[in-house]
């Protein structure tokens, strides 16, 4: 698999994205993905490419909306709230 084919997929998959994100609610987007996928989808999955490229989308929009990528612990509190990333200029 090349590099550029995903990059073109994540990019076909943001701009959906991108296009629905005014008319999403915020919470949609806050939640850590990685818990969602170890609770939703087991190994024998069989459409993790498209999850996987899902899961990029979903990190590169929370990084827009919350300044960095949602991870949470048991009690789903965001473990990096005070840890925000800016971009670089």
């Amino acid at each position: 698999m090349k590099i550029k084919n995903i990059l073109k997929d994540l990019i076909k998959n943001l701009d959906y994205h991108l296009e629905t994100l005014n008319d999403t609610d915020r919470d949609y987007y806050h939640y850590d993905r990685s818990e969602f996928l170890k609770f939703n989808y087991g190994l024998d999955e069989p459409n993790t490419y498209d999850i996987d490229i899902e899961s990029l989308s979903t990190h590169i929009i929370q990084m827009k909306l919350f300044g960095h990528i949602i991870y949470t612990e048991d009690d789903e509190i965001d473990i990096r709230k005070n840890k925000i990333i800016k971009e670089k200029k």
